[in-house]
């Protein structure tokens, strides 16, 4: 799987997001050149995603999104990698300054988005109840 560690054992290993910006300029060049399809007319939102919004939001992507931004935001966090049956899942953690201890919230499917995980690891709680937070999720991190 190639999560091993150096005894060749898997393990759980540390994980940063680093996209190469060779990366992120494809996909502007991507998204810049896209051919886009005509729409039927007044299909709306019946259809799927109306052919405006997703322009606006491509546009979003190449002009206004700094991923660099969220990338530091994403890595503020200790996040770590273990290979689980055939998944890696990826772990975010936060911790409470106060307790100085790490902690881990069952959360089911929820949050369904990293970004989610966040928004809860960084909502005010009663320490007493919620000292800390992580969020597995499969995922295929590059290194």
């Amino acid at each position: 799987m190639g999560d091993h560690g150096e005894s060749g054992e898997p393990g759980i290993r540390p994980f940063h997001i680093d996209i190469p910006q060779a990366g992120l300029d494809d996909l502007n060049t991507r998204l810049a050149r896209t051919c886009w399809p005509d729409e039927l007319p007044v299909a709306g939102w019946d259809y799927g995603i109306p052919l405006e919004y997703v322009k606006d939001l491509a546009e979003y992507w190449r002009t206004g999104y700094d991923w660099r931004v969220h990338e530091r935001g994403l890595n503020a966090f200790a996040q770590f990698t273990t290979p689980i049956d055939s998944a890696t899942t990826r772990t975010l953690t936060c911790y409470d300054a106060a307790a100085r201890a790490p902690g881990r919230a069952k959360m089911g499917n929820k949050p369904a988005s990293l970004n989610e995980a966040i928004r809860v690891m960084l909502a005010p709680s009663d320490v007493s109840t919620w000292i800390a937070c992580a969020r597995c999720s499969p995922s295929s991190p590059r290194r």
